[in-house]
């Protein structure tokens, strides 16, 4: 269980909980600004895939307005997750037999959606020109794809 609160003089009081299913290791827990806002979000390692080069996270978006936490939906499902604030987008990079990159941006309900088509990590790739081409050519009508489409 994972709470979130305030340790008081007179009285503790919990803003948030949840019940996590983790894997249990060192240093599972980091602050990143995954929206954009300037507040570091919470970032919370599940679990690894692809021989433990791959890692899987739960992300939730800090808001200290009002002392909450929102959960991304199927956030946990992008693999090696990282916010490119260039770009505004988040980069995942899996490795399997050829490793790849995938872009996703957050939608206004915090959903990820894909952007373009998963390309190959290459000898002679220029991630940031390649980043800029694919937002470029980005079509807003076909870029809502639910992760798993």
């Amino acid at each position: 269980m994972i709470y979130f609160g305030k340790i008081d003089k007179k009285a503790d009081k919990i803003f948030w909980k949840e019940n996590l299913a983790l894997r249990q290791i060192s240093n599972n827990i980091t602050y990143e600004d995954y929206n954009n806002d300037g507040i570091k979000d919470l970032l919370i390692f599940e679990d690894t895939g692809g021989r433990g080069g791959n890692s899987f996270y739960n992300l939730y978006l800090v808001n200290p307005k009002n002392h909450t936490l929102t959960k991304v939906g199927d956030f946990n499902k992008i693999v090696n997750p990282n916010y490119n604030k260039k770009y505004k987008v988040i980069v995942s990079y899996g490795l399997t037999g050829t490793n790849y990159y995938q872009l996703y941006k957050l939608n206004k309900k915090h959903i990820p959606y894909k952007i373009g088509k998963p390309f190959d990590d290459t000898e002679d790739l220029d991630l940031d020109k390649k980043i800029a081409t694919i937002l470029k050519n980005n079509n807003p009508k076909q870029q809502i794809k639910k992760i798993g489409n």
